[in-house]
């Protein structure tokens, strides 16, 4: 009769689901946020547009969902070749850099009635 040894996980396994686990929902975190931006931007259209705009307003701000789209590709190149000279580390501290500087310099905008109503 033949014996097998029983294995027990290797430490490899458990790294490559954890990859796999963390890979997922960094996966469905940005696309729920891409839906929810789909799905508000009839909203945003109407807050950030002049009421006049109309449906220009609309495809203003599906323009602004379509860069995003573009962005993706791009920026996954510029990291990669960041995490790739510098470490993924530096790569990941850059995004998380640019991203909560972009965030800043978005916060303090008001919508587009109010600032008519401060007289910009």
């Amino acid at each position: 009769m033949r014996q097998t040894a029983h294995t027990t996980p290797t430490k490899r396994s458990s790294s490559a689901s954890r990859v796999i686990v963390a890979t997922a929902t960094g996966n469905f975190v940005e696309w729920f946020d891409f839906g929810i931006y789909g799905l508000t931007v009839i909203v945003l259209a109407d807050v950030f547009f002049p009421p006049e705009a109309g449906a220009s307003a609309v495809l203003a701000a599906l323009a602004v969902y379509g860069v995003a789209f573009v962005a993706r590709p791009l920026s996954a190149f510029f990291f990669g070749w960041v995490g790739d000279r510098f470490g993924r580390r530096n790569a990941l501290s850059l995004s998380i850099l640019i991203m909560g500087v972009a965030t800043a310099c978005i916060s303090p905008q008001c919508s587009f009635v109010a600032s008519l109503a401060l007289g910009r």
